[in-house]
């Protein structure tokens, strides 16, 4: 939550990105990783805990010291899904439902559907079966991002020529910044199928140098997900980065 309310004080027109996971008596926290030991230090999954018996998060050693984080008293705490929801109303965000199973992606989605927040919300998983599940429940009624299978038979189409003969009915591709997939053509041909392309970093999840950022925009995505928004932040103010509609020009 510390973090979530650092960007949004920023005032820019931030996406906040999140994964969801299932406690052990049935509700929806946003949580990364699948096991606790990294951001807990404790061993076992989300889903072995109650929800108020989960531990509380570790605070990273350059942290322990920052304001933001020492004084809110929600820094160490795992939140529920519906609380960052009702904290940030008018946010857009991506939503990653990490891990099945199926009460996990009806809980996620009925909340963004009761908060009449589709507009404002991607999601859906990286794999096959859960991303089919998002589907199946809502339909397109939320849009949704591309499986990590569906995007690679996207990449191999494109490779051959073929892209066009494929339907997405997704509206993003969350894509790593791997530099088998960075095609400058690949992505503007899923731009011109209505596609956007947020990039993520690996390994570590965000893309956090300003050799990073640069490399995303000559790519051509059309978002940026970083653990450091204050610098993406500023480097935006002279780089701007192609919208779906230019690559049309």
């Amino acid at each position: 939550m510390s973090s979530f309310r650092y960007s949004s004080a920023m005032g820019t027109d931030v996406l906040l990105e999140m994964d969801c996971h299932l406690t052990k008596d049935g509700k929806a926290v946003i949580f990364h990783d699948n096991d606790l030991s990294r951001l807990c230090g404790v061993e076992g999954t989300i889903g072995d805990f109650n929800y108020e018996d989960l531990p509380p998060l570790l605070i990273r050693p350059e942290l322990q010291n920052d304001p933001i984080v020492t004084n809110d008293p929600e820094s160490t705490k795992i939140p529920l899904l519906t609380t960052v929801l009702d904290a940030f109303p008018n946010h857009a965000m991506q939503i990653d439902v990490k891990i099945g199973p199926l009460d996990l992606v009806k809980q996620v989605g009925r909340a963004i559907v009761d908060r009449k927040r589709e507009h404002l919300t991607v999601w859906g998983s990286f794999k096959t079966e859960v991303g089919q599940m998002c589907e199946d429940q809502f339909a397109d009624r939320i849009p949704r991002f591309l499986t990590m299978p569906k995007a690679a038979k996207a990449l191999g189409l494109w490779s051959v020529g073929l892209l066009w003969t494929m339907e997405f009915r997704e509206a993003a591709f969350i894509m790593p910044n791997v530099k088998w997939a960075m095609w400058p053509g690949f992505l503007r041909g899923l731009n011109r199928r209505g596609v956007a392309v947020i990039m993520f970093g690996i390994p570590g999840g965000g893309i956090n140098t300003v050799e990073g950022y640069e490399a995303a925009k000559v790519a051509g995505a059309n978002g940026i997900c970083s653990d450091r928004p204050t610098l993406l932040r500023e480097w935006l103010k002279t780089n701007k980065l192609r919208t779906v509609e230019e690559a049309f020009d």
